[in-house]
């Protein structure tokens, strides 16, 4: 039996296992790059070209399919994360000195700051630039 099949083929299998085992994509890319390896060992390839395709193979997929999934975790931001860039409206005038500030935004208020320490008066359109624990630091627009 060839030797290199039976290695890539246990390859492909534990880099499967890890993966199951993890579901954090950390091992995925190893068994797309035993496939090729493999059929190259079944056509009795020299084994130095079995080694670059795998490592070529493993490391295209990792490029081309990471890209993709941190692009769309990215898209999905959600809770506090999502409300950055958003605007919303001063209930209680903003005032750094005076530790007073809150903003109400899809149907929650919180407490808030100004990003360059003025004072923002109730009513006012600000955006939120940043989250610091619990405050969103805000800007003024209009």
């Amino acid at each position: 039996m060839n030797t290199w099949l039976i290695a890539w083929g246990i390859i492909f299998v534990l880099a499967i296992v890890v993966e199951l085992s993890t579901m954090a994509l950390v091992s995925i890319w190893f068994a797309l790059g035993a496939i090729p390896a493999a059929i190259m060992a079944a056509f009795k390839l020299p084994s130095w070209s079995q080694i670059l395709v795998f490592a070529v193979v493993a490391v295209l997929c990792f490029i081309l399919f990471w890209k993709k999934l941190t692009a769309r975790r990215n898209e999905n931001k959600t809770n506090a994360p999502a409300l950055v860039g958003k605007q919303c409206v001063v209930i209680e005038e903003i005032n750094n000195l005076a530790e007073t500030g809150r903003v109400q935004i899809g149907g929650l208020t919180w407490a808030a700051v100004s990003e360059g320490g003025g004072t923002i008066p109730e009513e006012s359109i600000v955006e939120i630039v940043e989250i610091r624990g619990v405050h969103l630091i805000c800007r003024k627009v209009s």
